[in-house]
């Protein structure tokens, strides 16, 4: 791997470059990869930022207001400010984990394709059974 790509990329990525360079991920499920990583990130930034938001506004109302409601307000913003963060920090690692294991399925689809014939038989037995019961009901 060049040095360059090294330089401001996460071990994720990386690792996902040393597999699409060993010809374990095809080109399109690299890129999906990546592409659904970055935006994990671009929405915890936003959940961060939201969050930093709330709190400067909470100490800001508490601070230069001298009135009781508004100092209520304040104090509000605060707990909601780091829920908010929490909330963020939560679904950034249930997403960061699903890509992970979806990453994993797709190379272990791609190593060995038939382990899960049976599960693209399933599902178009479903999809059928789905058409079927479509058709009735349309009837």
């Amino acid at each position: 791997m060049s040095n360059m790509f090294k330089i401001g990329t996460s071990k994720k990525v990386q690792r996902l470059y040393r597999l699409f360079l060993r010809k374990k991920l095809s080109l399109n499920d690299h890129l999906a990869a990546i592409r659904s990583m970055l935006a994990n990130e671009r929405t915890f930034l936003a959940y961060q930022r939201v969050a930093l938001a709330q709190l400067i506004t909470g100490f800001g109302l508490i601070k230069f207001f001298d009135e009781v409601w508004i100092d209520v307000i304040g104090f509000i913003f605060i707990p909601t400010a780091i829920f908010t963060f929490m909330l963020g920090l939560v679904r950034y690692r249930r997403m960061r984990t699903l890509v992970l294991r979806l990453e994993t399925v797709t190379i272990r689809k791609n190593e060995h394709p038939e382990e899960f014939d049976y599960l693209d038989k399933r599902l178009h037995e479903e999809q059928l059974m789905d058409e079927k019961q479509d058709n009735t009901e349309a009837k």
